[in-house]
């Protein structure tokens, strides 16, 4: 596990988030380790795109109201 997200619920810009999405974001995140591997073994190239670019740029990670990670190949 690379992420260290407090599993605790919070407020973030006026939506709560509950233990459970954080502990789907911490999953998703793990996936998403696995997935740079992978594309790194293979020489794929990938980006992030949508809510997933968004949240990264706009809240130093994922959006409070959002719980999927967009990935898209180049």
């Amino acid at each position: 596990m690379f992420n260290n997200i407090s599993l605790e619920p919070e407020e973030r810009c006026g939506h709560y988030v509950t233990s459970d999405v954080k502990k789907l974001w911490s999953v998703e995140l793990d996936l998403l380790e696995q997935l740079k591997k992978i594309c790194e073994k293979h020489n794929i190239n990938y980006f992030a795109g949508g809510g997933t670019l968004l949240g990264a740029v706009r809240h130093r990670g994922f959006i409070p109201w959002d719980d999927d990670i967009d990935i898209y190949r180049c």
